[in-house]
């Protein structure tokens, strides 16, 4: 498998309203320091890395939900050109989003539901 990820750390214009940075979010005169910041992603995919190969996948699965936005949470949704408020309440083995919507869970797969920051 092939993974990228885009950070935006320095960037304040952006074509998107949702978009942020760090430097929206934590402004410093002189923004960041990429190559300090470089090295410590570097360092926590390390940490992850090896947990995953010490068989921490519980531990690691805790942690991610613990900082999943809108983990546990009521919010408006789209799919499958329907709005409707579900709360999140975890992910499936497959990575799936698991969203409970009037006693039901439904999951959704990447690209399969959109967030909708107001009704």
């Amino acid at each position: 498998s092939i993974v990228g990820m885009g950070l935006n750390i320095n960037q304040t214009d952006f074509q998107y309203l949702t978009a942020t940075s760090l430097q929206q979010q934590l402004p410093l005169p002189y923004g960041y320091d990429l190559p300090g910041l470089l090295n410590m992603l570097c360092e926590k995919l390390e940490q992850r890395y090896l947990q995953l190969r010490a068989g921490q996948r519980d531990a690691l699965k805790i942690n991610y939900l613990q900082t999943l936005y809108c983990y546990q949470e009521e919010h408006w949704f789209e799919a499958d050109d329907r709005r409707f408020r579900a709360v999140l309440v975890g992910i499936d083995a497959m990575g799936r989003l698991a969203l409970a919507e009037a006693g039901k869970v439904r999951y959704f797969g990447f690209k399969e539901i959109r967030f909708l920051s107001e009704k």
